[in-house]
C-alpha cells in the first residue's frame, strides 16, 4: 500500500505502516490533514497485516509546527475549538492504538506537532531537534489530558513544569535527559532509526503488547472519559476568554502578547 493524500504519505513496508507528514514548509496540521491521519490510523488498527505504525515527516526544519494558522484563522471564532478538538482526537487515536507506535521526529515538534509525537510509544528525536508545548504563552492551557500524558512519560518534574508553565522550548539533549524522548540520532538518520525501532516492536506478541499498553494508558488517567469530557468543555470556555483572544491574535500578527490589555 502506497498512497499520497493531501499532506500525508501512506506507505506499507512489510508489517510497518509508515505515515509521513508531507505538508511543506512546516507540516502544519490542517483539519483535512488531521482527518486523513485519523482515518489512516483507523485503517492501520483494523489491518491485521500491520504490526506497527511509524509516524515521521518528509524532511525540513519541522516535524510539525502544530495547527495550521491559515485553517484556524480562516474559520469563524465559534468554530476554532473544533480544530483543537480534532487534534486531540488524533492524539487519542494514536495513544489508544493497540499496536506499537513510533514517532521519528525530524527537526522541531512544536505545539500540535509535539502533541502527536508524545502520543506514540517510542519517540526518536533529531539531535538538533526541539520540542515545545507552549500553549501558556498564548493564553491557553495544554489541558489536564496532555499534562497527565507528559507526567507519564517524563522522569523530571522540574523540566515538565518549565515546559508547561513557562512554555519553554527544549533542546534535544534536555528532552532526552527528562525522558520525553527515548533516543537521539543525527537528522539524516531519524527516519531509518524510526523504521528500525518499528520493525523491532512489530515482532512483539500483539495481544500482550496491546494489554500492557492499555495498562500504562489507564495508569496515567489521561484518557479517562470523565477527564476527557471535562477538559474538552473547559477548553472551549477558555478559548473564548480575553486572554485566549489576545494570545491567538499575537500568534496571527507575529508579535508578543500584551497581557496588560486583558
Amino acid at each position: 500500500m502506497n498512497e499520497t493524500t493531501t499532506g500525508l504519505l501512506i506507505r506499507t513496508e512489510g508489517s510497518i505502516r509508515r505515515l509521513t507528514l508531507d505538508a511543506p514548509p512546516t507540516n502544519a496540521l490542517s483539519e483535512m490533514l488531521l482527518t486523513e491521519l485519523e482515518d489512516a490510523l483507523a485503517d492501520a488498527a483494523s489491518d491485521n497485516s500491520v504490526r506497527a505504525v511509524l509516524l515521521d515527516s518528509a524532511g525540513g526544519k519541522y516535524f510539525s509546527s502544530g495547527i495550521s494558522l491559515d485553517d484556524l484563522f480562516g474559520r469563524p471564532k465559534e468554530k476554532r475549538a473544533d480544530l483543537f478538538g480534532k487534534l486531540l482526537a488524533v492524539h487519542r487515536r494514536l495513544a489508544e492504538l493497540p499496536k506499537p507506535t513510533v514517532a521519528a521526529i525530524g527537526g522541531r515538534a512544536i505545539l500540535g506537532g509535539w502533541i502527536l509525537a508524545m502520543a506514540c510509544d517510542v519517540r526518536i528525536l533529531d539531535e538538533k531537534g526541539r520540542i515545545a508545548l507552549s500553549e501558556v504563552r498564548y493564553g491557553l492551557s495544554p489541558t489536564e489530558i496532555l499534562v497527565r500524558r507528559m507526567i507519564s512519560i517524563s522522569k523530571d518534574p522540574i523540566v515538565l513544569k518549565e515546559l508547561v508553565l513557562r512554555g519553554k522550548t527544549l533542546k534535544a539533549d534536555a528532552a532526552l535527559a527528562a525522558g520525553f524522548v527515548d533516543k537521539l540520532v543525527p537528522g539524516d538518520q531519524v527516519a531509518e532509526a524510526g523504521a528500525v525501532e518499528a520493525r523491532v516492536l512489530a515482532r512483539s506478541a500483539p495481544q500482550a503488547y496491546a494489554q500492557v499498553k492499555a495498562a500504562l494508558r489507564r495508569a496515567s488517567g489521561a484518557y479517562d472519559d470523565s477527564v476527557w469530557d471535562r477538559e474538552m468543555r473547559d477548553f472551549q470556555v477558555m478559548l473564548k476568554t480575553a486572554e485566549a483572544e489576545e494570545g491567538l491574535a499575537s500568534m496571527q500578527e507575529k508579535r508578543k502578547p500584551r497581557w496588560e490589555n486583558v
